[in-house]
């Protein structure tokens, strides 16, 4: 009986055995088919992203640069800033436009032109690194792939690209990219996703680099102010988050001392993303220092321009009319108590003011205009300043701007003149009549935002002579063409003997074709002793009438345009690579290119306003899940992008009423990543709210 016991007993611990080398088995098979599922799946899912960005890029391409050769405080400026930055020569030297704007757009360009990109494509490919960076959080924060892939894909099209206010070479075009990156940023800071490293690691890691953004953010443009209570609002839920969890975990402390411990959890990340902010500007302010004997990031931005500003406006006026900020009346009132302004009359009151009011009148279309409008004046009271010869330095222009300051407040502190209280700003003084008038014109601003767009489409043809046009092909690719006529690009390289010869094109009217030039490294090295460029041409005529000069030293030549090696004598050797006319293929393609963009921008004009209510609505029933810990991150992430718009909103609102035309798609531009963004998270939220109201209680 004992050995049938022992008999059975073996049976049943082999059986057991047995039993668990199966299931250990099944496992092991069965971990090993998830993982490979889990590999296929992420392979998939990175294919979709690759295919995502190659056509936003590919649709990109259809939209070159618009050059306007003549726009002077814009997109000149900025290119002239950065063939100085690319030099190494810093801004260039000071004049009266040196210091009005932030250089990290010039900068961008510069950098750009260094890489070799053309520069809209460098814009996009920014772009679509932000919109990656903010998808992988999107999808590691959900822990759904298809939500990271679609947030990816909303961005990646976003239409605004595909319009003329972002063909332009204007700062706009990557300041869109960096407020997003900005709030993504400090956010990923606040929630930070689940890594190998320690939260608190990651924490500071994501705040620092978030400083170092905020900084490139406020040296692109000036009122930066508007992404602060974006950034606010993070903090606060936030922290407030941090409190629920803290008291449910450990009901022991006061709500008090939770609250300072989470404001404590949320200093240290601000301090760190201060010094990030601090090393970016303060570095922009000692190089000003350095070359121009400033700390100002700009001079908008400083206290002298701004004091003078404030003090000019802060003059009563005997009428008061909207727009106006130094009238006659006003400044009759300060030439008779400052010097300094005396010193504008001749400029502000002569033929300089006259066209400044000209200018402002007519981009408004307000009539009757009799003075110079707001949005105009800081330009003509810089050239009036200019024209008193006070913008020989940098210094000179703060000590003569300090000076006017001071004798307008004396005058004003002394009842010598009326006046309204102190103010060192470019916002004309409040009225209580701008708020319903903002209101008013917050619903333009909304209906562009939210539809993403005004249905503007395309790069129209470029406003600048063929000289402007090779300074601007130079350092920012080549651009839209300057007529309607099919363009033909010519590409080829010359070489000579101690310098590359000079190379001309001319049409059949003897007018020279837009042109740029470049290195030539590979053809030095295969002609030794001989110096070397390549060249890029942009021609309008057809080709069979157009020629090709080269001159070096005492040699000249004038030969027909065609493929192949033109010129080959001991001091010039010219070869044309190709000749492509923008005809059939390129231009059926770019039908392509433009016909599919335009069925995106339309599906994202009537969809938008649609989906941006279910996100609201979304957003609303997700406060519950928030409080409970659900989805808090992305909740956060969506309702700071919505502050965002919101706040942009306001703000150009607010300057529609009061000083220049705000309501536009260019200045809303920075806002629509925000609203799409709200849009995806808004939803998402809202559906796994409504999971959370259907799930059995447990």
């Amino acid at each position: 009986m004992q050995d049938l016991q022992d008999g059975r007993s073996i049976a049943d611990a082999n059986l057991s055995a047995s039993s668990w080398s199966r299931n250990r088995d099944s496992r092991i098979i069965g971990s090993t088919e998830e993982r490979n599922v889990t590999r296929r799946s992420v392979r998939v899912i990175a294919a979709l992203y690759t295919i995502v960005a190659l056509l936003s890029l590919w649709l990109k391409q259809a939209f070159p640069a618009w050059i306007l050769g003549n726009a002077v405080f814009d997109d000149e400026l900025f290119r002239r800033q950065a063939e100085y930055l690319f030099a190494g020569q810093w801004l260039g030297p000071y004049d009266k436009l040196t210091l009005i704007k932030g250089m990290f757009y010039p900068l961008f360009i510069a950098a750009s032109a260094w890489i070799g990109l053309p520069l809209k494509i460098a814009e996009h490919f920014l772009y679509l690194a932000v919109c990656l960076l903010t998808a992988k959080y999107v999808e590691r924060k959900s822990e759904n792939r298809l939500w990271g892939l679609l947030t990816f894909a909303v961005l990646a099209f976003n239409p605004v690209f595909w319009t003329p206010s972002l063909a332009r070479v204007i700062r706009e075009a990557i300041y869109l990219s960096l407020s997003l990156a900005v709030l993504v940023l400090s956010v990923m800071a606040a929630f930070p996703v689940e890594t190998t490293r320690p939260t608190s690691s990651a924490r500071l890691s994501r705040a620092f680099a978030a400083g170092l953004v905020l900084g490139c953010f406020w040296l692109t443009r000036e009122e930066g102010v508007w992404i602060l209570p974006a950034i606010f609002t993070v903090i606060c839920l936030t922290s407030l988050r941090g409190v629920i969890a803290s008291r449910v975990s450990n009901a022991a402390n006061s709500t008090a001392s939770l609250f300072r411990l989470a404001m404590f959890r949320a200093v240290v990340p601000i301090a760190i993303a201060t010094v990030g902010f601090g090393l970016v500007t303060g570095t922009v302010r000692v190089l000003n220092l350095r070359h121009y004997g400033t700390f100002e990031l700009t001079e908008f931005q400083g206290g002298s321009f701004l004091k003078a500003y404030g003090a000019l406006a802060r003059i009563h006026h005997d009428n008061w009319q909207r727009f106006v900020v130094f009238p006659k009346d006003a400044r009759l009132r300060a030439y008779k108590v400052s010097a300094a302004a005396r010193e504008l009359k001749p400029s502000l009151d002569g033929p300089n003011g006259e066209r400044w009011r000209q200018i402002g009148c007519s981009q408004t279309q307000t009539s009757p205009c009799p003075e110079i409008l707001s949005g105009w004046f800081m330009w003509a009271l810089r050239d009036a300043a200019n024209a008193a010869d006070h913008h020989k330095s940098a210094q000179d222009a703060s000590r003569f701007y300090d000076r006017l300051a001071d004798e307008i407040n004396s005058a004003c502190d002394a009842d010598q003149i009326s006046c309204t209280a102190r103010r060192a700003t470019l916002i004309p003084p409040f009225r209580w009549t701008y708020l319903p008038d903002a209101l008013k014109a917050s619903t333009g601003l909304f209906r562009i935002i939210f539809r993403s767009g005004d249905g503007q489409f395309g790069s129209p043809t470029s406003q600048a002579s063929d000289s402007q046009m090779a300074y601007f092909q130079d350092m920012v690719g080549i651009g839209s063409p300057t007529s309607e006529s099919t363009v033909t690009w010519i590409s080829g390289w010359a070489a000579g003997p101690g310098a590359a010869p000079d190379v001309s094109i001319l049409d059949a009217q003897g007018k020279t074709a837009t042109i740029r030039f470049d290195k030539a490294p590979d053809v030095e090295t295969a002609l030794p002793g001989l110096s070397a460029v390549r060249f890029d041409a942009a021609l309008s005529s057809p080709v069979s009438e157009a020629s090709l000069v080269v001159q070096k030293d005492d040699f000249s030549a004038k030969v027909a345009l065609r493929p192949g090696k033109l010129i080959d004598s001991p001091q010039a050797t010219v070869l044309v690579d190709s000749i492509t006319e923008s005809g059939a293929v390129s231009q059926s393609r770019q039908r392509i290119q433009e016909k599919l963009a335009h069925v995106i921008q339309h599906l994202y004009l009537t969809a938008g306003p649609v989906l941006s209510v279910i996100a609201a609505i979304g957003l609303l029933l997700g406060i519950p899940g928030f409080l409970k810990g659900k989805s808090a991150a992305l909740f956060v992430l969506a309702s700071a992008s919505l502050v965002a718009t919101g706040t942009r909103i306001a703000l150009l609102s607010y300057l529609e009423v009061t000083s220049m035309p705000a309501v536009n798609l260019l200045y809303a531009s920075p806002a629509l990543p925000f609203a799409l963004l709200f849009t995806v998270i808004g939803i998402y939220v809202g559906l796994q709210a409504l999971k959370g109201f259907r799930a059995p209680n447990r």
